[in-house]
C-alpha cells in the first residue's frame, strides 16, 4: 500500500551502524524496503555517484537557519554533518538539531510522492484515503483551483507559511501572492510569539532588542533567551558564555531557571504573567528614589521626547506656525520647538500655560503613571522582594556608566554598556505585556543605551535609514509599528484591521473563516495553502482549526511528512529535505541578522549559503518548494512578463539581472543572486567546500552601531509613546464610523480592557488569567527546547532529537512542579498530573524541581501532536497549547501584538 505506515524509525545507533557496515546504496535500500513510492523506481546502483567528499550546506533546523555546514557525503549518502568553521557566525559549531538533520532526510515517515485525498469527509481522525498521484496530476489540480479563483476573487486565496519556509516565503511564495493578488498571507507562527511592535516603534528592533554583546557589562534578560535556551549555534550560545567570561552581569527573570540563568550571575524567580509590575517598579525606583542627575540628563533631553510638552488631551502642543512639538526654555522661561533651542535649556518637569492650555513635558507624565508602582506593590503581584528590585534597579543604573565614552575609529560614542531584553515570555499577556517591553524601552533610554556601544540595538544591519526621524523629530514607527490601514468590510481574513499595530493572527484567521458573518467577511475562503509549518498544531484551539480545514472546500499543503496540517489537505505536495534541497539561502537584502545577540561577528554581515547536493542521491518523488512555486505560477498563468512572477520574484530576491523571460534553473536564480551581492566573478561552481563560505560585511566598526548615523539630537527615541495612544484613538473612530459597539468576538463591556494598552504611557491592569477563580491557583507557562525550538525540519519527528532527549534530559517530557508545590498536593516524581486550565487540561510526568517558581508549572516545547498518520513519537509529551484558549470572551487576545495569553490560571492534580 502505497505511504503504508513504518512500524519504528531508525535510531542514530542503527544508522551509523548501517552505514559503517553498508553500501551507500545498501543503506538507501533499507530505509526505502517496502515503502519506496510505486511512481518512482528504485535507483540503480550504475546511476548513483560513487565517491567520498565534502560538500557545503547550510542547515535549516530552526527559524534562524543560517548555519553554515559541511556534508559528508560517500557512495551518494550523506553520513555526516558538521558546522564549518570558517563561517564567521557558527564557527564550527552545530547544535543538536543539526547534527541530527541527516534523519530529517532518511526519515521513514516522509511523504514519497504528491498524494490526494480520497475521502471527502475532512477530520484529525478521519482517514484521508490518499493515493498517489503523478506531479502532472498534482500541479493541474492546485493550479486549475488557483486560476479559477484568481479569476473571481483572490481574496478567497489564503496562503499560511510558516518557518520552515523562512527563504523560500521571501524568494517566491510572497511574490506569489503579490502577483496573484491575494492579501491573505498570513504566517502560521506568530500568535504564540507576538513581541515585535515596540522595538519597532523605538528604534527598529527587529525581531528583537539584542545587546552589544562584545561590551556590555549588564544584561537584565526578562522571559527570553539569548541563545543556550533554544541551543542557537550562529553566535549565540558561546558568545553569551564570552560575555560572562569576560565579566558581564546577566540577570534572568524567568519563572524557571534556564540554561541563561544557570549561567546568569542572578536567577530572579517570578510569577508568570506579572513581568509588567518588575520593570515598572524598577521604573519607580529610577524616577523617585533617585535624583535626576544620576539619570543621563544629556540623553533624556537630546535624545528622546522626554521634554515634548503634552496638552490635557495626551497630545503634543506644537507651534502653531511650523507644527512641530514644543518644549519649555527653562533659561528663556517660554515654549520653543523642539528644534529651535538649546536641547539642554529644556524643561522635564514643571506645568506651564502654553496656547491656551495646560501642558507639562513627557517625563513628568510617565513620573506621575508610574507614582504607585513601588517595589512594595510589585512585590505583592510577582513575589519578586521589593529589595531585589531596588538593587538591580541602583546596580543597572550604576553600571550604565553615565557619561562615559569610548572612541572607535575616531569617532566619539557615548558608551553605556547596559541593556534591558524583554521578549515572548513577558509579552504574551494581554494590554500589560507588550509594555513590559514598552517601560524596558524608557528605562534604557534614562540611562541612553539605545543604539550606542556597549548598549541595546536593533537586530538589524546598521545603515543611515534605520534611526530616521518624523517630521516631529521622533524616530518614526517602522516594521510592525506601522498600523494597518482601516477597511470595513475587512479585506483581511485574519481582523488585521481590527488589530493594526499586531503581528500575525492565524487563530483570528481561523475563526473568520468558520464564521465569516461574525467578523464582518464579506467573501467565503475556497482554497487554503500551507507550507513551512503546522498551523493546526502550532497554534492553540486545534478544534477550530480543524473545523476551518474542514469547510474550506479546497486545500493543499507543501510538506515533509503527514502532519496534523497534511492530513487534513486534499491535495499533498512532497518537499525535498533540506539536505538534498539544491539551492541557495540568503537573507533579505543580503543581511543576515544576529538571532538573539549582537557582535562585531555577526553584525551586518551579509552571506551567500549554498547548498551542493549535486552527489547526494536523491530518495523520494520530491520537489524543490521554489520550483513548486514556479510551476503554479506558470499554470496560473503569471510565471514570465513585465510584471510576472519571475520579474517580481527576481527583484525581491536581489537578483535583477536575471533573464524573467524563461523559466530559470535553481542554480541560475542562485548564481544571479550572487553575483549582484557579491562581484560578477563568483558563480557558484567556485562554492565549493574547499573554498569554504562567500560573505562580506556591509559596515565595519564606528560604521556598526546606529548612533554614527544619527549623533546628539539628530533623532529622538519615542519615550512618551504617542503613537499607541494615536492608532486607539483612530481605532475606536473607525469602528464607530462603521457602525459597531465592539471589536468582533469581543463583548461591549470588555473594549474599555481592550483599548487599555492604546496608550503613551504604562497603567497596570488586572488580567482574565490572574483574577481567575480561587481553584485555579498556579499558572503554567511555556518555552522552547534545544531539541524542538521552532516547527522547522520536522524535529519532533526525529528519532534521533525524541531518543537523546528522552536518555539525556529529565525535564523535556516533563511537567515542571516546585517542590514544595508538590508536596502539598502529594505528588512525587514521575508521578503522571494533570493539569488543567478553564479551557483544557494537559496530562504528563511530573518532574518535581527546585528549578521553578513555587506558582508556576511548567510545560516544554510543542510536544503532544495528534496527527494520525505521522510518526508516533510526534505525540509524546504534554500539550501546553490544550491549555490557552482563543476566545475573545476570556479577553486572551492582546490587542497590541496580537499574541495569545499564555500564562493560563491551571490547577494541578494526579492522575
Amino acid at each position: 500500500m502505497p505511504n503504508e505506515k513504518p512500524k519504528s524509525g531508525l535510531t542514530r545507533r542503527g544508522f551509523l551502524e548501517l552505514s559503517a557496515g553498508t553500501a551507500a546504496l545498501g543503506a538507501a535500500s533499507y530505509l526505502l524496503a517496502g515503502r519506496i513510492s510505486t511512481l518512482v523506481p528504485m535507483v540503480s546502483a550504475a546511476d548513483v555517484y560513487k565517491g567520498d567528499g565534502w560538500y557545503p550546506g547550510l542547515c535549516k533546523m530552526c527559524m534562524q537557519g543560517d548555519c553554515v555546514t559541511r556534508n559528508h557525503v560517500v557512495n551518494g549518502i550523506v553520513v555526516q554533518v558538521e558546522g564549518d568553521p570558517r563561517a564567521p557566525n557558527n564557527a564550527g559549531r552545530l547544535c543538536p538539531r543539526g547534527n541530527a538533520a541527516i534523519m530529517q532526510m532518511y526519515n521513514p515517515w516522509r511523504v514519497k510522492a504528491p498524494l490526494k485525498r480520497t475521502n471527502p469527509k475532512k477530520g484529525l481522525n478521519e482517514d484521508p484515503k490518499f493515493v498517489e498521484i503523478s506531479w502532472d496530476e498534482a500541479l493541474q489540480t492546485v493550479g486549475t483551483r488557483l486560476a479559477k479563483v484568481h479569476q473571481d476573487d483572490p481574496r478567497k486565496f489564503v496562503m499560511v507559511s510558516g518557518f520552515g519556509q523562512f527563504a523560500s516565503y521571501f524568494s517566491a511564495m510572497l511574490p506569489f501572492m503579490q502577483i496573484y493578488g491575494s492579501p491573505n498571507d498570513v504566517p502560521s507562527r506568530g500568535q504564540a510569539c507576538a513581541y515585535h511592535f515596540f522595538g519597532s516603534l523605538v528604534h527598529m528592533a527587529i525581531p528583537d532588542s539584542v545587546a552589544d554583546m562584545d561590551r556590555t557589562e549588564y544584561v537584565i534578560n526578562i522571559g527570553r533567551s539569548q541563545g543556550p535556551n533554544i541551543a542557537v549555534a550562529s553566535s549565540g550560545s558561546k558568545v553569551y558564555v564570552d560575555a560572562i567570561e569576560r565579566g558581564c552581569k546577566i540577570i534572568t527573570v524567568d519563572p524557571r531557571c534556564s540554561p541563561e540563568a544557570s549561567k546568569a550571575h542572578e536567577w530572579v524567580p517570578i510569577k508568570p504573567g506579572t513581568d509588567f509590575t518588575f520593570v515598572t517598579s524598577m521604573l519607580y525606583t529610577m524616577l523617585y528614589e533617585m535624583d535626576i542627575n544620576q539619570l543621563d540628563v544629556w540623553s533624556i533631553k537630546n535624545r528622546s521626547n522626554a521634554p515634548y510638552l503634552i496638552g490635557p488631551d495626551g497630545e503634543y502642543v506644537v507651534d502653531k506656525a511650523s507644527q512641530k512639538p514644543l518644549m519649555w526654555d527653562e533659561v528663556e522661561k517660554r515654549a520653543k520647538p523642539f528644534d529651535a533651542m538649546p536641547s539642554m535649556n529644556a524643561a522635564l518637569s514643571g506645568t506651564y500655560e502654553v496656547n491656551g492650555v495646560t501642558a507639562v513635558p513627557a517625563l513628568q507624565l510617565i513620573k506621575d503613571s508610574v507614582k504607585t508602582y513601588t517595589p512594595e506593590w510589585a512585590e505583592s503581584i510577582s513575589t519578586v522582594p521589593a529589595a531585589t528590585i531596588r538593587r538591580i534597579a541602583n546596580e543597572f543604573v550604576s553600571h550604565a556608566k553615565i557619561g562615559s565614552t569610548i572612541v572607535i575609529d575616531g569617532f566619539t560614542f557615548p558608551f553605556r554598556p547596559v541593556a534591558v531584553q524583554v521578549e515572548r515570555g513577558a509579552w504574551q499577556h494581554p494590554s500589560i505585556g507588550p509594555w513590559t517591553d514598552g517601560v524596558g524601552k524608557i528605562i534604557q533610554e534614562l540611562v541612553g543605551s539605545l543604539e550606542v556601544p556597549g548598549g541595546a540595538t536593533g537586530n538589524f544591519a546598521p545603515q543611515s535609514m534605520i534611526l530616521s526621524p518624523g517630521d516631529d523629530g521622533v524616530k518614526a514607527p517602522s516594521a510592525e509599528a506601522v498600523a494597518k490601514p482601516w477597511k470595513f468590510p475587512p479585506d483581511l481574513i485574519d481582523s488585521h484591521s481590527f488589530y493594526p499595530l499586531s503581528h500575525t493572527l492565524p487563530s483570528l484567521m481561523a475563526k473568520a473563516i468558520v464564521d465569516p458573518k461574525t467578523y464582518h467577511i464579506p467573501y467565503e475562503v475556497e482554497i487554503l495553502f500551507s507550507s513551512g509549518g503546522n498551523p493546526i498544531h502550532a497554534n492553540f484551539a486545534r478544534d477550530t482549526f480543524e473545523k476551518m480545514y474542514a469547510k474550506v472546500p479546497f486545500s493543499f499543503t507543501m510538506s515533509l511528512t503527514l502532519d496534523e496540517t497534511a492530513v487534513m489537505a486534499d491535495i499533498v505536495l512532497p518537499e525535498d529535505s533540506f539536505l538534498e534541497r539544491q539551492s541557495f539561502e540568503f537573507s533579505l537584502l543580503q543581511v543576515v541578522q544576529p538571532h538573539k545577540v549582537s557582535t562585531a561577528s555577526t553584525r551586518s554581515i551579509a552571506m551567500f549559503g549554498r547548498r551542493d547536493t549535486s552527489k547526494i542521491q536523491k530518495l523520494h518523488n520530491t520537489k524543490n518548494s521554489v520550483d513548486i512555486m514556479m510551476d503554479l505560477a506558470d499554470k496560473c498563468g503569471f510565471l514570465t512578463g513585465d510584471m510576472g512572477f519571475l520579474k517580481i520574484m527576481s527583484l525581491m530576491m536581489g537578483a535583477p539581472q536575471l533573464d524573467c523571460s524563461r523559466r530559470p534553473t535553481l542554480d541560475e536564480l542562485g548564481e544571479a543572486i550572487l553575483k549582484t551581492g557579491y562581484g560578477d566573478e563568483k558563480t557558484l561552481a567556485g562554492c565549493t567546500d574547499a573554498a569554504g563560505p562567500v560573505y562580506k560585511y556591509k559596515t565595519n566598526g564606528k560604521e556598526n552601531f546606529n548612533y554614527y548615523y544619527w549623533p546628539d539630537n539628530k533623532t529622538r527615541f519615542s519615550m512618551y509613546h504617542i503613537h499607541p495612544l494615536r492608532v486607539g484613538r483612530k481605532l475606536r473612530a473607525d469602528i464607530k464610523e462603521a457602525g459597531l459597539t465592539a471589536v468582533p468576538g469581543w463583548k461591549e463591556e470588555d473594549m474599555e480592557f481592550f483599548f487599555h494598552g492604546f496608550r503613551a504611557t504604562p497603567n497596570w491592569i488586572l488580567t482574565e488569567e490572574l483574577s481567575a477563580p480561587k481553584e485555579y491557583d498556579l499558572w503554567a507557562f511555556n518555552w522552547k527546547t534545544p531539541g524542538f525550538p521552532f516547527y522547522c525540519g520536522d524535529t519532533y519527528g526525529n528519532v534521533w532529537l525524541n531518543e537523546t532527549m528522552k536518555k539525556f534530559d529529565p525535564y523535556e517530557f516533563a511537567i515542571w512542579i516546585n517542590t514544595e508545590t508538590a508536596k502539598k498536593r502529594g505528588i512525587k516524581d514521575g508521578d503522571t498530573i494533570i493539569v488543567e486550565s478553564r479551557y483544557g487540561k494537559a496530562q504528563g510526568a511530573a518532574k518535581v524541581t527546585e528549578l521553578v517558581h513555587p506558582l508556576a508549572i511548567g510545560v516544554p516545547a510543542s510536544h503532544g501532536a495528534r496527527s494520525t498518520m505521522a510518526n508516533p513519537i510526534v505525540s509524546d509529551g504534554p500539550n501546553f497549547n490544550a491549555l490557552c484558549t482563543i476566545e475573545e470572551t476570556h479577553r486572551a487576545i492582546d490587542p497590541i501584538s496580537g499574541g495569545i495569553e499564555e500564562g493560563p490560571a491551571v490547577k494541578v492534580y494526579k492522575a
